[in-house]
């Protein structure tokens, strides 16, 4: 239904009120006017008769002559028109007209009445008269003993005018006393419609948010009330609003610094609110998940069957989820339901995830460490358990082989002593021994020339020529002791996988970020892409065989990457099988 404007609807409410009003009061009085003149006209034609009827000498009948000189007496006293009329209807005479042209009034209303009951009145239109007349009629008694009646007739033209004249005059009354009250009004309703306007005007800054309008009303007194209480409320709710928005404030910085994901959904599992923690693991913006479901955003039945267990059984548990992401994550999952205050009605769900993937790579990592740890020691541990038991079972003992036994027992002892000092140096790196050293700023070529240095007895036995490309300029801030060991190993790997008559290239570069980039590239039998991805795990070789007979523990790579990591640096590599390897170090 289409709605009016209040102003507009208001005036019409009290304009028609106003006509409602009087209307009715006008056409009552109108009608009043003329039943008045009516009733009056009535009344005196009526007197007027029962006077001539008084008055009525004892004419017959036949007497036409005598009855017009009555009728015609009779007229210029009353100033009525006299008719004198027998029983049968026939005008015996008549003040305004001639007889003859007249016709037969039995019929006539009031001439009927008169004589059944002596009198009787009517108002019509006169077809003598040709103008609406009042007549009132009396019966009467001739000499010769035969019945008539008299009537007398007034036009009703006069009061007709006079009716008219009041008509106009209490119509022209009623449109001036319509337009003041149209005027009173329009004030009214524009002084109404200005409250509400103002009140509508502010309760929208209220309803924006926006508190700082006050109404100021003073009269009428009720709209003042109501001004009151509507600035007592947008001051409580500014206070409340205030208060939530704090909360909610509260609560957002609490969710954003949450290391844990939380994802909040409805009992229909809609997203309503993430954490960033959750934005950032699942790489998701705010505006692309709100109010849709999990399944939809995570894309993971695993997550989303377990929302829906906690919702339908109505209870609160755990368990732990992988999730295919680009890489995959191992999660702990908290859910919680929500109940409304009846406690009875499921309104939303809390779901806290920590991500245990850390955890279960680290564990699976000390697992595949003690097994390797174990495996490393025990054969040179087992050997020389051997020989040991050999010699003590001897019980005489020939100096070659005696010697030959010590020097086998010495060196897989120099085995389990570089395996345990590479171990505690791995394990020193790792929990930041680092910091009882210093950062320091050397030429770069001094700490390659240093390293090199260092092997270049093995790479001679082999006939490997060991190539150096450095800048002399180029300045290095390094931990000394830790950057020469990570490339001693880099140098020392490339010895160890190049066959005899090789060549090794050590380069060293500025790179971004004020490090220094250092690659060594060998010529050996390289590195498939699938053992690129664990070549720097502890203990695993490319060529178990030669790394034994060459004296590695498996844990040089490991160690430069650890070092890598400590001067927040990193190392890559690429090689091709058959071509060689080239790793770079950039600290």
């Amino acid at each position: 239904m289409k709605t009016r404007p209040l102003f507009g609807g208001t005036f019409i409410i009290l304009i028609t009120m106003v006509v409602i009003a009087i209307a009715p009061i006008t056409i009552f009085n109108i009608q009043g006017f003329k039943d008045f003149f009516y009733s009056e006209t009535e009344i005196y034609l009526i007197e007027s008769c029962s006077l001539i009827k008084n008055l009525f000498p004892a004419y017959n009948s036949e007497d036409s002559s005598e009855l017009e000189s009555f009728a015609d007496h009779a007229a210029d006293s009353t100033r009525l028109r006299v008719t004198i009329i027998d029983d049968s209807g026939l005008v015996l005479s008549d003040s305004h007209n001639i007889i003859t042209e007249m016709n037969n009034h039995a019929d006539r209303p009031e001439v009927v009445s008169a004589m059944r009951d002596g009198i009787g009145t009517s108002v019509r239109n006169s077809a003598t008269m040709a103008n609406e007349m009042m007549y009132a009629a009396v019966r009467v008694d001739f000499r010769d003993s035969s019945k008539g009646t008299i009537r007398l007739a007034r036009s009703l033209a006069d009061i007709e005018e006079r009716i008219s004249r009041i008509t106009r005059n209490t119509l022209l009354a009623g449109f001036i006393a319509l337009a003041l009250a149209a005027w009173v009004s329009f004030l009214v309703a524009g002084h109404v419609s200005l409250l509400i306007k103002k009140i509508k005007v502010t309760s929208r800054f209220y309803a924006s948010g926006d508190f700082s309008e006050q109404l100021m009303i003073s009269h009428p007194e009720e709209i003042a009330e109501l001004a009151d209480d509507l600035n007592e409320m947008g001051d409580q709710l500014k206070e409340r609003i205030e208060m939530i928005e704090e909360q909610k404030n509260e609560l957002q910085l609490i969710l954003d610094n949450m290391t844990e994901p939380v994802l909040y959904t409805d009992k229909d599992l809609h997203l309503l609110r993430i954490n960033g923690a959750a934005e950032k693991l699942f790489n998701i913006q705010e505006e692309n998940h709100k109010g849709k479901s999990i399944l939809e955003v995570f894309m993971n039945s695993e997550l989303n069957s377990f929302a829906e267990m906690l919702v339908r059984e109505r209870l609160s548990k755990e368990t732990i989820i992988n999730l295919d992401l680009p890489k995959t994550f191992h999660l702990e999952i908290h859910g919680t339901v929500l109940f409304d205050n009846s406690g009875d009605n499921v309104i939303a769900l809390l779901l806290v995830m920590h991500d245990i993937t850390k955890t279960r790579k680290l564990e699976e990592m000390r697992k595949d460490f003690v097994a390797n740890v174990s495996h490393e020691l025990k054969t040179p541990v087992t050997m020389i358990k051997g020989y040991v038991e050999t010699l003590l079972d001897s019980p005489e003992r020939d100096p070659a082989k005696t010697d030959e036994f010590l020097q086998i027992i010495e060196r897989h002892s120099l085995r389990v002593e570089a395996i345990i000092n590479d171990l505690l140096f791995l394990s020193g790196i790792e929990k930041n021994d680092s910091d009882s050293l210093a950062l320091e700023d050397i030429p770069a070529i001094d700490l390659i020339t240093s390293a090199v240095t260092s092997c270049e007895p093995n790479a001679e036995d082999k006939d490997i020529k060991i190539n150096i490309e450095c800048d002399e300029n180029i300045m290095m801030n390094v931990y000394p002791l830790l950057a020469e060991q990570a490339v001693i190993n880099l140098v020392d790997n490339a010895v160890k996988y190049s066959g005899k008559g090789t060549e090794i290239f050590v380069r060293v570069k500025p790179g971004e970020n004020g490090k220094t980039c250092l690659t060594v590239r060998d010529q050996g039998c390289g590195i498939t892409a699938g053992q690129q991805e664990r070549i720097f795990e502890r203990f695993y070789r490319v060529d178990k065989a030669r790394s034994r007979e060459s004296g590695g523990t498996g844990l040089g790579l490991s160690i430069v990457k650890h070092i890598a990591l400590t001067h927040n640096g990193s190392i890559n590599l690429k090689s091709t099988p058959g071509e060689g390897s080239e790793f770079t170090l950039c600290i």
